[in-house]
């Protein structure tokens, strides 16, 4: 009777499992023993090289009960017989699917036999064995048009990788390793190490070109695109023509646009050619807030001074602290005390060592941040607390995540500070830190009139905008932007006083670091011309004007 007949799905299912692991051991077959079954399974599967297949059970055809009939006492005696033959055979539909390392498929349907068999019993059992289900091996198994002697094996095919781009398309010659065109943040291409096709689980393999560093590494996936992939069927004796069976064409990598200007940055690169120190000079368009050149000097020994470097900004800070009495009450003319020296809490501050003598005494605001006196600014820090001038900063820019696509550091202002760190951070000292991006960035929310969010890369549609809560309003940037040309119009910024074009604004800073007596200092300037926003930093030197001055003079001669 059919119903005393066990169902062939479990002996299936053992076995689709038994092909995604490779081992037979525990799948009964009607002619080959299973450990011959895993050699050969084994063998047509070598040339794949670690890929193997999930197998599942999909369907199945015959078995028991599989066979309508009319009732047995009506049936021919023939018909009987060749209706339990039926129940005795049954087809397993086997879904399988090869996944490549980058994730794409191969997957078709196959079909197993299986023959219900019974063994005789012992000669002194006493027991009936029960019958069982066993497969029909057959390389069909594995891919249904291979033959017996064949063996499956693949090939890749390399696709163009795609290009990082300049604004306007233009091409960037850095994925060499020789090029060095804003290579500290684009990066460098070149044949992959053993490490990276270690670390890669298949993905690459030797002789495949990938990113090494910069954006061409973490935008490998974008720019590598995916190899292509031909699956063939061949003869263990390789004396006959492939047989393609399955193919995935190549997907050339996708270009990469950024905003870079490729003129403009071959004039940053240029002007930091002969600093020795670490330097950094970074270029925004303020009207859209893209960088146009991001350059760091051979000082930077191949480091991103100018994305990722920290660095206290010195008097160039004096933007955020004057923003933040701007929105205290102060205005432009307001009149302040700029005494040679000023104590806090024990503590003694004083200007800088060639600070005009005659800007001692009562002088404004505008004439304070011209002059760069840091006994001004810090003699109005009761009018403001701590997390106004992180609220400031914030406003112009620091400390704000921005969607720029390579690795960057935005800059900190803490919230919290003693009376004496609330004073040094009014000229931009104590705890905070900044990038030479971040004070560009400043510099362009200044002539944007706005908070400007700096981009690199393009963004992705529906990327999200970042948000202020207080941001920079268009009444604070105008106030800010007549200061800042006070600076180079009377001030420690004179030398762009004839630049050609619409006046600039500037701002000069140094930073006191380390532990030496004297101090060393950072070498800071930031200015607005036209529609640039450029920021210079030079690790070691005596001024900002002195030092970062005239590097920043001639960029801006060069990008006219």
């Amino acid at each position: 009777d059919d119903e005393t007949l066990p169902e062939p799905s479990v002996a299936a299912e053992r076995f689709a499992e038994a092909m995604t692991y490779g081992d037979f051991a525990d799948v009964a077959f009607t002619d080959v023993t299973p450990a011959e079954v895993t050699e050969e399974f084994n063998t047509i599967a070598f040339g794949m090289g670690e890929l193997r297949p999930v197998v599942e059970v999909g369907g199945m055809r015959g078995g028991p009960g599989s066979v309508a009939s009319e009732p047995d006492a009506e049936r021919d005696p023939d018909d009987r017989a060749s209706e339990d033959r039926a129940a005795r055979q049954a087809t397993a539909l086997l879904d399988i699917v090869w996944t490549f390392p980058d994730g794409r498929e191969w997957s078709y349907e196959t079909e197993a036999e299986l023959r219900l068999v019974e063994e005789e019993p012992a000669d002194d059992g006493d027991e009936d064995v029960e019958p069982e289900w066993q497969v029909v091996w057959s390389p069909t198994v594995v891919e249904p048009t291979l033959v017996a002697g064949e063996i499956l094996t693949v090939e890749r095919t390399r696709p163009e990788r795609g290009q990082i781009l300049g604004i306007d398309d233009q091409p960037f010659e850095v994925r060499r390793p020789d090029g060095d065109l804003a290579r500290e943040v684009l990066g460098v291409a070149g044949e992959a190490t053993a490490e990276q096709i270690e670390e890669s689980e298949g993905r690459l393999q030797i002789g495949d070109i990938t990113g090494r560093s910069g954006l061409e590494r973490s935008a490998d996936d974008v720019l590598a695109g995916s190899p292509g992939l031909v699956v063939n069927a061949v003869t263990q004796t390789g004396d006959t023509t492939p047989r393609e069976v399955f193919r995935l064409d190549a997907v050339d990598g996708a270009d990469i646009h950024t905003s870079l200007d490729v003129g403009l940055q071959l004039a940053a690169r240029d002007v930091l050619a002969d600093v020795g120190p670490p330097s950094a000079l970074v270029a925004i368009r303020p009207s859209t807030g893209q960088v146009v050149a991001v350059a760091s000097g051979p000082g930077s020994s191949g480091l991103s001074t100018a994305t990722l470097g920290q660095y206290a900004p010195g008097s160039t800070f004096k933007v955020v602290s004057s923003l933040a009495l701007l929105r205290a009450g102060l205005t432009p003319d307001t009149e302040i005390e700029c005494p040679a020296t000023i104590r806090v809490d024990g503590r003694d501050f004083k200007n800088y060592g060639d600070y005009p003598a005659d800007g001692i005494g009562t002088i404004t605001l505008r004439t304070a941040l011209a002059n760069s006196c840091n006994t001004a600014f810090i003699g109005q820090r009761t009018a403001i607390e701590q997390p106004d001038l992180t609220s400031a900063g914030e406003a112009l820019g620091i400390g704000v995540v921005s969607p720029m696509g390579v690795p960057h550091f935005e800059g900190q202002i803490p919230t919290d500070a003693t009376e004496v760190q609330h004073a040094a951070s009014m000229i931009g000292q104590d705890r905070i830190l900044v990038s030479p991006l971040a004070m560009a960035t400043v510099a362009a929310s200044v002539a944007a009139g706005e908070t400007v969010h700096p981009t690199l890369v393009d963004p992705e549609p529906g990327d999200e905008v970042p948000t202020v809560d207080e941001p920079l309003t268009a009444d604070e940037a105008l106030l800010l932007r007549s200061m800042m040309e006070a600076v180079v119009a009377e001030g420690s910024g004179r030398l762009l006083a004839d630049l050609p074009g619409p006046p600039a604004g500037a701002k000069t800073g140094t930073a006191e670091y380390g532990t030496a007596v004297p101090p060393r200092t950072h070498a800071w300037m930031i200015a607005v011309h036209g529609d640039l926003a450029v920021s210079v930093f030079v690790e070691d030197g005596p001024g900002g004007s002195t030092t970062a001055g005239p590097i920043l003079e001639r960029f801006l001669r060069a990008a006219g």
